[in-house]
């Protein structure tokens, strides 16, 4: 995977209850419109960028209730009691949909699928073609007694691919050659969204199938799906090559934010991106942002521990890591050292 694209999609993908999150608004832009959220820069370093999604296309009505939907919005409730009851005074489906995929932008399950798509094999021009039972095997997902998949699971995935289809990132064009923000006098940014589907094909060529229609309002899947991945590399990043052999499966009957697993394995490869590695294998973390990045933010602080450690060991079982220590630090800010496997994180 290209180095820019990892150096993003781990600050991206924060989770809703990380402090450096802002909550969706509506913002204008000339004549442009966007649902947006705005993830701060933090006090160690890590970038700002917007998640955003444009919305031009919706109907004047729909423009004009959107802004309802974020009064009817309970972002508090969203951070505390979890999307199900802060959404609860959404009345419109296709509004709580699109306010659940930006606040839940490239959760693990998403990571998953972005990681299988650069599995596929790029072509010259970037795209690749993903068979939808093919991805939900990969993504652990098993059939139902007639052969198929549950509807769902179906629908769940197909939302996920529009999600990472229309949620574009805004972020300082620096980040491109792995500089952090403020090495840049340059303004500039960059726009972008993580792939693009170009082309799909319906299970029922008569079926009438709308690609946005099924993410917003039904439960259905197209069989196939053309995606141009955005993000590639373009001779002036490195990139990082993960085993062809890495665990896409989504854990049986769990949610998707607690897929701890991937949230560390991305995190960890957008740190060898931005050149953390001594060595070649060793790197030192803040546990205070290692926890904000796994969503471990809770006040039981046992719990969490425990979590992250089981997480440690699961990647050095998969020897992703080959060792990792906790280094104290002042007034408790701990650090923590990571050994990484050198010959599964190659990087070209």
């Amino acid at each position: 995977m290209d180095g820019h694209l990892l150096r993003l999609v781990s600050r991206a993908s924060i989770p809703l209850r990380n402090p450096n999150l802002r909550s969706p608004l509506v913002r204008r832009d000339g004549e442009d419109a966007f649902l947006e959220m705005r993830v701060e820069s933090s006090e160690d370093g890590e970038l700002g960028l917007v998640r955003r999604i444009a919305i031009e296309s919706l109907s004047p009505e729909a423009l004009t209730t959107l802004p309802i939907a974020l009064e009817q919005m309970d972002w508090s409730a969203c951070v505390n009691k979890g999307l199900s009851q802060g959404l609860a005074g959404v009345q419109q489906r296709s509004q709580r949909r699109w306010l659940t995929s930006l606040m839940t932008f490239l959760n693990p399950r998403q990571l998953a699928i972005l990681l299988y798509c650069y599995q596929q094999g790029t072509s010259a021009s970037g795209q690749v073609t993903v068979n939808s039972d093919d991805l939900l095997m990969a993504l652990g997902y098993t059939r139902t007694k007639d052969g198929g998949f549950a509807s769902k699971v179906r629908s769940q995935v197909h939302q996920d691919l529009v999600a990472l289809h229309r949620v574009e990132l805004v972020y300082p064009r620096a980040i491109m050659l792995g500089k952090a923000a403020g090495e840049s006098a340059s303004r500039k940014v960059e726009v972008r969204s993580l792939l693009k589907i170009v082309d799909f094909v319906p299970e029922r060529s008569a079926s009438g199938f709308d690609l946005f229609r099924a993410a917003d309002m039904s439960f259905e899947m197209a069989e196939r799906y053309t995606v141009d991945l955005n993000c590639r590399r373009d001779g002036t990043t490195s990139r990082i090559l993960f085993p062809n052999t890495v665990d896409l499966s989504q854990r049986l009957g769990g949610n998707a934010k607690n897929d701890y697993r991937m949230r560390l394995l991305i995190y960890l490869a957008s740190r060898v991106a931005w050149g953390l590695l001594s060595d070649g294998q060793y790197m030192i973390l803040s546990k205070q942002g290692l926890f904000n990045n796994l969503d471990l933010l809770g006040s039981n602080s046992s719990r969490n521990n425990q979590i992250f450690w089981r997480t440690i060991e699961g990647l050095k079982q998969e020897k992703f890591i080959m060792s990792a220590q906790e280094l104290p630090g002042k007034s408790k800010m701990n650090s923590v050292q990571i050994q990484v496997n050198p010959e599964l994180w190659g990087m070209v």
